[in-house]
């Protein structure tokens, strides 16, 4: 309750000192009254216009206001020569202050969450008269009008001390410029701050207001369009030009329930507030792989809510990322109630493989062929005549084939090489697999002719053992131990 202490005329007193000359001396006796005035409640968001009525005066306002909430105040006056303006908490203990004999301006970030006193006087106790004086946070700003991108927003400035909010949200990476004109007020004033209350950028101008610049983070960000030296009043034109990127939905201010912070500005926080008042705390979840190698996908799903909002600039549950980084999704449910959760996604490179072999070409009736070189070591080969790491030229036949050498790291990611290599006969290459025939043919009396160098005469030993007999290009005979048909 704040003590407010003021004199009142109680009587005039006439006193003679000689009997020629009379001297009529007034003494104004005074009687000082203490009157303990309850704060007039106010909230963030008000625009306000009072009066201190007589030399001494102090007026006082409560507000509600959450821990960590910046609160801008702007007072100004146009009768009274020096105002100042304290903030103090629920002890009485200074918070911060001001005084000027122009703007007070006042931009603090509330240390707890109480109810606060803002006291505004004359700066010496010497003055009165009408002044003006504005509340306002920086985060989520109420009643902030939602920011038409790539058009001309109208709007105006009431009250010499207003600072005029504005919101709106881009894709991470935009690049922006924000043009505020005005033939009205001399000298216009913007900021720009992003979803955590940190300023992004400033100007002002008796011109043109000018503010271009790259937004980087997601979110919702908050402009602010003010007197620079509040005294001033009038129409304004404010206009977002998207350069780069793209803008996204616009901001929707609600209460966020576990956070601390008093988001949509009605002075309660959290569960204490009506929004968030008998309803189960939202949390926000995203399931989903969050590590995984180069060349894959995961899908990632958000739960807890009924709308979703992601970084990306989806709005639906799911959503499938290739990229690693940071998503955020921020998550509504049907009380109206927030919460936002954020992954990180690690994306691991594909394992470096090599593999040379000493040669390529084979004879077809090499065996046992050793598999050697691929690295990392502790990988696999595979392909058509492997088994293990050895390769059996006979198993595929005359002709080209691949084999492969696959390496998986302990991240699970997995890369391969691959080597042609050519199976051969002696001094002669063939074009088709050598497939014997198993029909015996029986011939009297006449020559056999084979015109295909592959295929040769299959003859049984008095042991019953079978050979190939075939031909090279010298005419030397070749023999092969195989398989009886």
């Amino acid at each position: 309750m704040k003590r407010k202490t003021k004199f009142q005329l109680i009587g005039i007193l006439p006193i003679r000192f000689t009997a020629t000359v009379s001297i009529l001396f007034f003494f104004l006796i005074f009687k000082s009254t203490t009157i303990f005035a309850q704060p007039v409640p106010v909230n963030i968001g008000d625009n306000i216009t009072d009066t201190l009525q007589f030399i001494g005066d102090v007026n006082s306002y409560s507000l509600c206001v959450a821990a960590g909430v910046q609160l801008r105040i702007r007072a100004n006056s146009t009768d009274i020569n020096s105002l100042r303006v304290e903030v103090r908490d629920s002890e009485g203990d200074l918070v911060a202050s001001d005084w000027s004999s122009g703007l007070v301006s006042i931009l603090q970030p509330m240390p707890t969450s109480a109810e606060y006193t803002i006291q505004v006087e004359a700066q010496y106790g010497n003055d009165m008269g009408e002044y003006f004086f504005s509340l306002q946070r920086i985060i989520n700003p109420v009643a902030a009008t939602p920011l038409v991108c790539n058009s001309a927003n109208m709007d105006s400035l009431e009250l010499v001390t207003e600072a005029k909010s504005f919101n709106f949200s881009v894709i991470p990476g935009a690049t922006i410029n924000i043009n505020l004109s005005s033939s009205e007020i001399n000298t216009k004033r913007m900021e720009l701050y992003n979803s955590l209350g940190n300023q992004i950028a400033s100007d002002w101008s008796s011109g043109v207001v000018q503010i271009q610049t790259t937004l980087t983070e997601p979110g919702c960000y908050s402009l602010f369009v003010m007197s620079q030296y509040g005294n001033d009043v009038g129409s304004f034109s404010l206009a977002l030009n998207i350069i780069t990127g793209a803008c996204t939905s616009t901001c929707t201010i609600n209460e966020i329930c576990d956070n601390q912070i008093d988001d949509d500005g009605d002075g309660s926080i959290d569960c204490s507030d009506p929004d968030c008042c008998n309803f189960p705390v939202l949390n926000a979840a995203i399931d989903g792989n969050l590590e995984f190698c180069e060349g894959e996908n995961s899908t990632l799903t958000a739960s807890g809510g009924i709308d979703y909002n992601w970084s990306t600039g989806e709005n639906t549950a799911s959503i499938f990322v290739s990229n690693p980084g940071s998503y955020t999704v921020t998550v509504t449910n049907d009380n109206a109630c927030m919460d936002i959760e954020t992954v990180t996604i690690i994306v691991n490179n594909l394992p470096t493989v090599d593999w040379v072999l000493a040669q390529n070409t084979f004879c077809i009736d090499e065996s046992n062929i050793q598999l050697i070189g691929g690295l990392p070591t502790g990988g696999t080969y595979s392909g058509a005549g492997v088994t293990g790491d050895v390769f059996e030229p006979s198993e595929v036949g005359v002709g080209t084939h691949v084999l492969t050498y696959t390496f998986t790291d302990s991240k699970g990611c997995m890369n391969d090489v691959s080597q042609e290599i050519s199976v051969v006969i002696e001094n002669g290459t063939c074009t088709n697999n050598c497939t014997p025939p198993n029909i015996p043919f029986i011939f009297a009396e006449s020559d056999v002719y084979i015109k295909d160098a592959c295929y040769g005469v299959i003859m049984t030993s008095p042991n019953g053992s079978c050979f190939r007999i075939k031909v090279a290009d010298s005419g030397t005979l070749i023999t092969e131990s195989i398989t009886c048909p």
